[in-house]
Formats: structure tokens, sequence, C-alpha cells
């Protein structure tokens, strides 16, 4: 199933990752979070597998109304929820220097994604949102 759809700042994507597994992303602003979620950014603990007891009932209540949302969070062991903080930067102009932020010699290019980030649906060739 690829499946996304965004509203009021949340966006949910879904995508067969092959042999019968499911990937998928829930996202919302910071500022409309749950508060377990807030709380462990914070304290610096957010991020990686393996959440907080109680993060996956805030997640369903914050998006109750978006069913295959639900279909996802229940499907899926607490303990294997990857919390992810992503945000958005403003273009670079340039992606090329002769010089380090430090001020020291050297040349670095951007490619990539380091170029554009953007959120991670979006880099997927593979992915459709609307």
């Amino acid at each position: 199933m690829n499946c996304g759809q965004q509203n009021g700042g949340k966006a949910i994507l879904t995508f067969d990752a092959g042999e019968g597994q499911t990937a998928w992303y829930l996202t919302m602003m910071e500022k409309d979070a749950p508060e377990i979620v807030k709380e462990s950014i914070q304290k610096g603990s957010f991020g990686g597998f393996g959440p907080q007891q109680g993060v996956k009932v805030a997640l369903a209540t914050a998006f109750d109304r978006w069913p295959a949302a639900i279909k996802c969070l229940e499907a899926t062991p607490e303990s294997q929820i990857f919390e992810r903080r992503q945000a958005d930067r403003p273009k670079l102009l340039r992606w090329s220097s002769r010089r380090t932020s430090r001020g020291a010699g050297g040349r670095v290019v951007l490619m990539g994604d380091a170029a554009h980030p953007m959120i991670p649906s979006l880099g997927q060739g593979t992915m459709v949102t609307w």
C-alpha cells in the first residue's frame, strides 16, 4: 500500500517494505506533539528504537481520526517504533565552500539530502504522497 495523507501539520505515509512488512511514518509539528514526546525531547531521550512506555497510546490519541495510522500503531510493537526528529531548513544558496565554518582550509561540497534536506517521504522516488 503506497498511501500518503496530510492535514493540519500531521501526515501519514505507508509503503510496502517487502517480505510482508509495511514501513510507516506519522509526522506532526513539535508544538502539537503529545506531552510524553515533548518531555523526551526536553530530556534529550527522544530518538531511536524502543521509546518510553506510553508513546504508542499517545500517538493513537493524537491520530485518532486517522484510521490508517491507528492500524499501523496497532500492528507495531511499541519496542519497534523508531522516533526521529526532523526539521525544515532554508535552502542553501551555495553548496560548496573553500573554507570550513571554523575558517580552516579545505573544500566541502554538499550533495543529495545534505544540500536540500527534506522529510523521508519526499526524498524517496518510490513513494507517492498526496
